[in-house]
C-alpha cells in the first residue's frame, strides 16, 4: 500500500493516496501500544498489569515473540502508565515504544510505502501594519497569494476594492491546491512554524472557511535548503542570510524585486500601478523558489529520503531522527526487536557527555609540500557493522570486544542497526555500479544519484541519531564504543605509518595527513593496511567482519593549517584550492572578510609562496577599507539567534553593572519592538557605526544610510581572519603591522572614557 500523508482522526487513521478520481481517504484503527519483554515480566510484573486501574485501561495483550504487545484504550492511558512516574517504571521494569504514535505504528507494521506527492510552491502578501505574531495567529489580512507548480504554471489572486473579498480569495486558494498534495514555502532554517502556512490556516479559520488542512504536505523550502546546502556549499554566501533574496542571488544570480516588504499594506492601498506592483513582488518570490529546486534538486532528494526511510515528506521528517524511526522501527519489527520508550523530559544520566572522537592538533609549520590525505570510508558505519554494535547485540561476554573498554558486542546475529547500514550501503553501490554505464543527463541517472545521496545521508546520520539523547537509539556504551574504536583505528594505523617513517602531521575523526613519500609510496601503505593490518587487529578482537578500509584520499602539493579543521590546500596538477574551516566558508563573517581571505588563498593557489606577494594586496584591501565607498552587504555584521530573546542573561561588569548584550541581541530586541518576527533561528544583520564606545554603536541593517566605522570594519572584522592565515604561512614575517589603522587621538579617547568609568566606580 502506498499513501502520500496521513492524519488522526479521532479513533481513526485517514490515509491519503491520489487516483485519477482524485483523493482517496482510506481508514484504519488508531492503535495505542506498548511492549514488554518476557524476560522482564515476573511475577512482580504481574501484579502491576492486575491492577484493576491498569486492566480498564487494556483492550488487550498479545504475544509478540520475545515481547508482550499491550493495546491500551487511548493515548492519554498509555502514557500515564508507561511514562517515567508510571507503575512500570516504578517497578523497574522497561517499557518498549510506548511514544510511538498511531500513524507510525501502523506504517512500521504494515510495510506502508511513501508515494510522490504533487508539489506546488506558495507565497502571500499580508497586511504589514500587524506584529509577526497577530499575522501568524489569524489577525493579518491576506493582500494576495501566488501558486507556482514545478512546471512554472502560475495562479495568483490579489485583493480588490471592487469585486473580491478576502474570504472569496482564500476560498479560492483552497481551491486552487486542490490538485496538489504538498505545499512548500520559505520560512525558517530551524524548521519552526512557517508564516505562510500559520496565516493561510489560522485566516481561514477566522473568516469560517471550512478546510481539513491535515490532508496537504507542508514543506519549509528554507530549512530544507539549510539541511542539504550546509555540508555542500563552496562559500559562505548563501550562508550568510537565508532570507529568500539572498539566498536566490546566491544559488541564481538572481533576487527579489526592489520593493520594501514592510510597506505591503502602503502599497495595496495605494491601488493601480502599485499594487500590481505588489502581485509581480509576490509572484517573482513564488518563482524562485520553484528555480531554486530547479537548481539544487533538495525537495527531490528529500523525497528519495523520505521514500528510504517510511516517512512523509513534511517539515517534521527533516530530523535526522524522525527518519531513523521509520527505518529502524520497520527493520526491528521485521526482526522481532523492539526499542525503549522515549519520553524526551531529559534526565542528569541521559545528558552525560561520552568521549568523542580523536583529533591530533597539525605539527606542520607554514607552508607544507606533498603532503598524502589517507580517509576511512564511512568509517562509524564500518566500525558498527564490523563490530555489530547496536543497542540489543551487548554482550557480558564472548563476541568482539572494544579495545579500549571492554565492552562486548555478540557476533551470533545481526544487530538492527548493523542490518540497516549493511542494507544502505549495499543499496548505495549498486546505485553507483548503475550510475557508471549511464549519461548524467538521463533522468534515471539523476534518480539514481539521489538514491545513491539518500543512502550516504543516513547511513552517516546513525551515529549521531545513536549519540544524542533526543533518540530513543541513545545508549551511552554504544556510541563511546565507537567513537573510541575510531580514536584506536586512527592511532593504530598512525602508528603503522610511522614505522614506514612516514611524518604524521595531522590527524582528525577519520583521516589523517602524512609526508615523507611519494604517491606511489603512499598508496602501498594504504593498500598493506587494508590487507594486513586491519584483518589482523579485528580478528583479535574477535570481530567476524571487517569493513574497515583507508581510501588514498588526495595528494596536496602545497598545504596551510591554521590550527585543527582549518586548512588550505593545493591538490596535485590543481589550480584551485580545497578550504576547510576557515571564515570563506562560513556565513557570519563579512563579504570583505570572505574576500579578502580568498584573495590570499587564490595566489597560494597559483603558486605565489613568498611573503612578498602578499604585502600588496593587504595594502591595497586596507585602503580599500578606509577610504573606499562600499554597499551595505559588504560591510553587515551578520549572527543567528540561537535561542530565545529573553533567554539571553546579562551578566555583570567590572564594576558590577549589567554589561550590554551582544549586538546582535541587542539589534533584535529593537526589531522584535518593532514588530518583526525574531525567533530562535532568525538571523540578525547590523552595522556598527562606532566601535570606540562600550557597548558598540550599532543599528539595525535596515536603517544603514552610508555610515559606518571603517577603522573597527578593518580591525576587528576584515584583517584578523586574513591575518591569522598569513601567519600561518608565512610564520617569520610580522603581519601585525597592518592590524592598527585608527587614529590616536580616537584610540586615547576611548581609553579616557574606560578610565573615566572606572574612576567614578
Amino acid at each position: 500500500m502506498t499513501f502520500y500523508n496521513a492524519s488522526l482522526d479521532l479513533d481513526n487513521l485517514i490515509f491519503y493516496s491520489r487516483t485519477d478520481e482524485g483523493i482517496k481517504k482510506t481508514a484504519f484503527p488508531a492503535s495505542y501500544v506498548s511492549y514488554l519483554k518476557k524476560s522482564d515480566v515476573d511475577d512482580a510484573c504481574v501484579k502491576i498489569i492486575r491492577k484493576q486501574r491498569m486492566v480498564g485501561n487494556l483492550t488487550s495483550i498479545l504475544d509478540d515473540g520475545l515481547y508482550y504487545k499491550l493495546y491500551w484504550i487511548n493515548r492519554y492511558r498509555r502514557e500515564e502508565e508507561c511514562s517515567e512516574r508510571g507503575p512500570f517504571a516504578t517497578a523497574g521494569i522497561q517499557t518498549y515504544e510506548a511514544d510511538v504514535s498511531p500513524i507510525r505504528r501502523h506504517i512500521s507494521d504494515n510495510g506502508i510505502t511513501i508515494a510522490t506527492p504533487r508539489r506546488v510552491y506558495l507565497d502571500i502578501e499580508t497586511d504589514s501594519r500587524q506584529p509577526f505574531a497577530n499575522a501568524t495567529a489569524g489577525g493579518a489580512a491576506v493582500l494576495c497569494w501566488v501558486l507556482v507548480d514545478d512546471d512554472k504554471r502560475v495562479t495568483k489572486r490579489l485583493l480588490s476594492d471592487a469585486n473580491t473579498s478576502e474570504r472569496s480569495i482564500l476560498t479560492d486558494l483552497w481551491k486552487a491546491l486542490g490538485p496538489y498534495d504538498q505545499v512548500v514555502a520559505w520560512n525558517s532554517p530551524f524548521g519552526g512554524p512557517c508564516f505562510d502556512f500559520e496565516v493561510i490556516k489560522n485566516r481561514s479559520r477566522t473568516l469560517n472557511i471550512k478546510v481539513d488542512t491535515r490532508r496537504w504536505l507542508w514543506v519549509d523550502q528554507c530549512a530544507a535548503f539549510k539541511r542539504f546546502n550546509t555540508g555542500n556549499s563552496d562559500s559562505g554566501e548563501e550562508k550568510a542570510s537565508y532570507k529568500l533574496g539572498s539566498v536566490a542571488q546566491a544559488m541564481l544570480g538572481e533576487g527579489k524585486h526592489d520593493v520594501d516588504g514592510s510597506k505591503t499594506w502602503e502599497m495595496w492601498a495605494a491601488g493601480g500601478e502599485t499594487r500590481q506592483k505588489l502581485l509581480d513582488y509576490c509572484i517573482q518570490d513564488t518563482l524562485l523558489l520553484a528555480k531554486l529546486e530547479a537548481k539544487t534538486g533538495y525537495l527531490a532528494l528529500f523525497q528519495t529520503l523520505c521514500e528510504l526511510t517510511n516517512c512523509f515528506p513534511e517539515t517534521r521528517s527533516l530530523q535526522p531522527t524522525i527518519q531513523a524511526d521509520g527505518l529502524l522501527l520497520r527493520l526491528g519489527k521485521l526482526d522481532g526487536v523492539h526499542f525503549r520508550t522515549k519520553w524526551f523530559n531529559k534526565n542528569d544520566t541521559d545528558r552525560k557527555k561520552f568521549t568523542g572522537a580523536y583529533v591530533m592538533p597539525p605539527t606542520l609549520v607554514g607552508i607544507g609540500n606533498d603532503v598524502h590525505v589517507g580517509d576511512f570510508a564511512s568509517l562509524y558505519p564500518s566500525i558498527m557493522i564490523s563490530w555489530n554494535i547496536s543497542p540489543e547485540t551487548k554482550v557480558a561476554s564472548g563476541g568482539c570486544s572494544v579495545p579500549t573498554s571492554g565492552v562486548r558486542f555478540a557476533t551470533d546475529r545481526v544487530g538492527v542497526l548493523p542490518k540497516a547500514l549493511i542494507m544502505l550501503t549495499g543499496e548505495r553501490a549498486v546505485a553507483k555500479a548503475a550510475m557508471k554505464v549511464l549519461d548524467s543527463s538521463d533522468p534515471e541517472y539523476r534518480r539514481l544519484s539521489r538514491r545513491e545521496k539518500a543512502t550516504k545521508i543516513v547511513a552517516n546520520s546513525f551515529f549521531g541519531v545513536m549519540g544524542t539523547p533526543y533518540a530513543r537509539y541513545f545508549d551511552l556504551e554504544v556510541a563511546e564504543s565507537t567513537t573510541q574504536i575510531g580514536a584506536w583505528l586512527i592511532k593504530q594505523t598512525m602508528a603503522a605509518a610511522e614505522s614506514r617513517c612516514l611524518e604524521v602531521i595531522y590527524g582528525d575523526t577519520d583521516s589523517l595527513f602524512l609526508r615523507g613519500t611519494d604517491q606511489d609510496g603512499f598508496r602501498t601503505f594504504v593498500e598493506n593496511v587494508n590487507t594486513i593490518t586491519y584483518p589482523k587487529l579485528l580478528s583479535d578482537l574477535g570481530c567476524t567482519a571487517n569493513r574497515i578500509t583507508l581510501n588514498h584520499d588526495k595528494s596536496f602539493s602545497r598545504l596551510v593549517f591554521t590550527g585543527s579543521k582549518r586548512y588550505v590546500g593545493i591538490s596535485l596538477g590543481a589550480s584551485t584550492a580545497e578550504v576547510k574551516g576557515l571564515e570563506l566558508k562560513r556565513g557570519d563573517t563579512l563579504r570583505l572578510t570572505r574576500s579578502l581571505q580568498q584573495s590570499v588563498v587564490d595566489l597560494l593557489a597559483d603558486g605565489k609562496v613568498e611573503a612578498d606577494n602578499y604585502i600588496g594586496l593587504i595594502e591595497l584591501a586596507r585602503e580599500g577599507v578606509l577610504f573606499g565607498t562600499h554597499v551595505l552587504e559588504n560591510i553587515q555584521v551578520t549572527k543567528g539567534i540561537t535561542q530565545n530573546l529573553d533567554d539571553y542573561k546579562q551578566r555583570a561588569n567590572k564594576v558590577g553593572d549589567d554589561s550590554a548584550q551582544s549586538p546582535h541581541v541587542r539589534v533584535a530586541k529593537t526589531l522584535r519592538d518593532r514588530g518583526q518576527n525574531v525567533s530562535k533561528g532568525t538571523r540578525i544583520s547590523y552595522v556598527v557605526t562606532d566601535g570606540t564606545t562600550q557597548p558598540l554603536t550599532v543599528i539595525p541593517a535596515d536603517d544603514f544610510v552610508g555610515d559606518y566605522d571603517r577603522h573597527w570594519l578593518w580591525e576587528s572584522q576584515v584583517y584578523p581572519a586574513t591575518q591569522r592565515l598569513l601567519e600561518a604561512m608565512f610564520p617569520a614575517h610580522d603581519w601585525t603591522l597592518y592590524a592598527k589603522t585608527r587614529p590616536r587621538k580616537q584610540r586615547a579617547t576611548k581609553d579616557a572614557q574606560l578610565q573615566a568609568l572606572l574612576f567614578a566606580a
